[in-house]
């Protein structure tokens, strides 16, 4: 054995090469004993000379110590979900709405498989993979770093040129169907659990704590976007520069050169793209050109210039076993039918939502009727109709309950509303559990380790109540509970007592769960109440007229939040809050942050920076933000001298003000 440097680089070259034409390529050069005979020999080259192994050696994907769990990473850059289109007509419309944007016709789009795995984000530094986290919320993930590092196709260290000092790409973890098989097969042989489908198997393969065992599990990866798109002008080149540097990328992408060349490329794909040996939920239709895509920006939870077409909905026909009711955390009632368990999508169904009792009576469902159930890209499949051709005799019509199936008390109904309600708030246990599943959630406090399982032991066996109490539990209070042991409880308490160290006030107010009032009003409430404690101070008639001008609560949303604090039990609840030191402040504003004083402004053409940051810009400075031009508005912001925009020669001719981007900019820094 050659004890050299040199040679030991070369070999590595050697494998990193065989890997990618093997796991990237799909078209290897040696065979599989050549491989191994030069693995090995790079092996026992590392062994003997430890000081020379780098981050990049194929010896690196064998995984390493077995971890605690999985640290949280904050991203600079939000992983968006896509919204889904399911018809022609959805799709003219998403074309319509970028054209009205970009007063552009004939839109050039990109056609992507829409591979159904895992999303993950991954950086690479100096070329260098150096981190992989899940989507998770959007604004931060679990670090998968050692497990991504398995992935055969995933090169360690990037090829080619222009590679960025730091690089940020977008992908997903996948399997093959026979690769899940295989996989089936061995779990069957040790009597474990089988996998649904090969989704299910990536994720939980990526995410298991002992990464040696995710290596031992076939996956994949594959890159569909990166972040630092500076000097690029479309996305198609993006792509191409991503299989530039070595990286697995999507083989099957179509440019569309309008809405009618889109429609026919995606009839055509709907055939194909099920001969793939990976499962495909739909496609993925992006405007090409970046420049627009910034131009169109997001929405709060979606690319506004991206959009995911699903394939025709998947039906299975099975029995209903029971209709049982369930209580929400506003004391709505919903039934849920009881299924025979069925295989569709993928997965076994054994519910469905029936929504409400007029649902019900609509569709005359009944207790033992045969029905076709889809899932038409609802996490909860939905009964599409019942085969009454092949109903028993005497199956009786469903009625619907008088009391709570949870407390007992009378159910009631607001006329003119479909919901049905139980009115006990304070003393109904489901809608105490599922406000205490809500506040733990993670769209609201984030808390981790508290699941329904031991929300409903809290409930029943230690009295609590409010999410309040939470953050007055003690460790012999949770180790007086069945099964809990120390570490457990150890791992819930630090779980409390970190969403109370990093709460923020818009979380507070959204995990209160006040009806009508979300993320998006909760921040806009919060920013101007500062803290929890203007609701102790002002009364009822103080906040209806600090608030009534406040843009994005609207007089719905008002009401509520009149009607929610103006209950003692809650301002007891939020002085509780207080009291346990769950207390997150907004700093108030300076001056200087208020200077578009009120005024509305509307923006039509082409800026420098996207839409959503110059909306967030003028909300932040004290001004409104308005889609459309009226005689109200004060300013319509355009680059352009003159423009056929609608939006300009409307302005125009009302006399409204017309100003650049960059005078704008002067108004928000106070200069004008």
């Amino acid at each position: 054995m050659k004890h050299d440097q040199k040679y030991y680089q070369k070999l590595k070259a050697t494998l990193q090469e065989w890997n990618h034409e093997y796991y990237v390529l799909d078209a290897p050069s040696v065979s599989d004993r050549e491989y191994d005979r030069v693995y090995q020999e790079l092996v026992a080259l590392e062994t003997a000379h430890p000081e020379w192994i780098e981050s990049d050696s194929p010896s690196r994907r064998v995984g390493g110590e077995v971890l605690q769990g999985f640290e949280k990473v904050k991203r600079k850059h939000r992983m968006y979900s896509l919204d889904n289109t399911y018809d022609e007509t959805d799709l003219r419309e998403f074309d319509q709405r970028i054209q009205k944007v970009t007063e552009m016709e004939d839109l050039e789009y990109v056609v992507e498989p829409k591979v159904d795995g895992l999303s993950i984000e991954v950086q690479y530094n100096m070329g260098l993979f150096h981190l992989a986290a899940t989507r998770g919320d959007g604004q931060s993930g679990e670090n998968v770093t050692a497990n991504v590092a398995t992935i055969r196709s995933l090169p360690l260290k990037l090829q080619g040129k222009n590679i960025p000092d730091q690089l940020t790409l977008r992908g997903e973890v996948y399997l093959h169907r026979d690769d899940l098989a295989l996989i089936n097969e061995e779990r069957q042989a040790q009597s474990l659990e089988l996998f649904k489908n090969p989704r299910n198997a990536a994720a939980g393969s990526l995410r298991l704590l002992d990464s040696k065992l995710t290596a031992s599990r076939p996956l994949r990866v594959v890159f569909y976007a990166f972040v630092e798109t500076e000097g690029y002008q479309t996305h198609q080149q993006c792509l191409k520069q991503i299989k530039a540097w070595g990286l697995p990328s999507h083989g099957e992408v179509q440019v569309a050169q309008n809405i009618s060349s889109l429609i026919s490329i995606i009839e055509h794909k709907q055939k194909d793209l099920r001969q793939l040996p990976f499962d495909v939920d739909g496609l993925v239709i992006k405007v090409n050109e970046l420049s627009l895509q910034k131009q169109l920006g997001y929405t709060s939870k979606y690319p506004r210039w991206a959009i995911a077409y699903k394939f025709e909905t998947e039906n299975a026909v099975t029995y209903v076993e029971d209709i049982v009711l369930q209580v929400g955390r506003t004391g709505v009632v919903t039934p849920v039918a009881v299924l025979t368990p069925v295989e569709l999508a993928g997965t076994t169904v054994s519910r469905a939502s029936l929504h409400n009792q007029d649902e019900i009576a609509k569709k005359d469902i009944r207790i033992g009727d045969q029905v076709v159930i889809e899932k038409a890209g609802e996490i909860i499949p939905q009964i599409l109709r019942v085969i009454t051709d092949l109903r028993k005799k005497n199956l009786s019509v469903f009625s619907f309950p008088k009391a709570c199936p949870s407390c007992g008390e009378p159910l009631s109904q607001t006329p003119g509303e479909v919901a049905v309600r139980c009115t006990n708030y304070y003393g109904c246990r489901a809608q105490i559990q599922e406000r205490l599943r809500y506040f733990c959630s993670r769209k609201a406090m984030n808390i981790e380790h508290i699941g329904p399982s031991l929300i409903e032991q809290l409930v029943c066996e230690l009295g609590v109540r409010s999410p309040a109490d939470l953050f007055l539990l003690k460790e012999e209070d949770l180790l007086s509970l069945p099964r809990m042991a120390e570490k457990s409880a150890s791992n819930v308490l630090g779980s409390i007592e970190s969403a109370k160290q990093n709460a923020q006030l818009f979380s507070l107010i959204t995990a209160i769960g006040i009806p009508f009032v979300g993320e998006t009003a909760a921040r806009i409430v919060a920013k101007k109440i500062h803290s929890l404690e203007y609701f102790l101070k002002h009364d009822v008639v103080f906040w209806k007229k600090d608030l009534e001008e406040l843009h994005g609560v609207g007089e719905k949303m008002m009401t509520s939040l009149i009607a929610y604090f103006s209950d003692p039990r809650h301002l007891t609840m939020i002085e509780n809050f207080k009291s346990v030191g769950l207390w997150p402040v907004v700093e108030n504003l300076s001056n200087t942050q208020d200077t578009l004083g009120g005024k509305s402004f509307c923006v039509t053409g082409t800026l420098s920076l996207p839409r959503d940051q110059i909306k967030n810009q003028i909300l932040d400075h004290g001004g409104k933000w308005v889609s459309t031009v009226s005689k109200k508005l004060d300013y319509l912001v355009c680059n352009q001298e003159s423009s056929s925009s609608s939006k300009f020669i409307k302005a125009e001719k009302l006399g409204i003000e017309i100003i650049s981007e960059q005078m704008l900019q002067s108004m928000i820094g106070g200069s004008s």
